[in-house]
């Protein structure tokens, strides 16, 4: 039964890191389109202000990736 649950929590954990990871890179994204978008443009004041999608799309992608590495742990056991 143990086992199970083992099995249970490790693909649930690397399915939401990686769930995690992917809103993290659509938050790089989302800055990385944004400035290159004002680049160029008299008002280039989404390069501050997109910082809050550049900031969450780092801190997502690092803990969904840790997610991910501790499911495929707990899959190991």
């Amino acid at each position: 039964m143990r086992a199970h649950v083992w099995k249970l929590l490790g693909w649930s954990s690397c399915l939401a890191g990686a769930l995690l990871a992917l809103a993290g890179l659509w938050g790089i994204a989302i800055y990385v389109w944004g400035v290159v978008d004002v680049w160029g443009e008299p008002d280039t004041s989404w390069i501050f202000w997109g910082l809050v999608f550049l900031l969450w799309g780092l801190i997502f992608l690092g803990v969904g990736v840790g997610i991910v590495i501790a499911g495929l742990q707990f899959l190991r056991r």
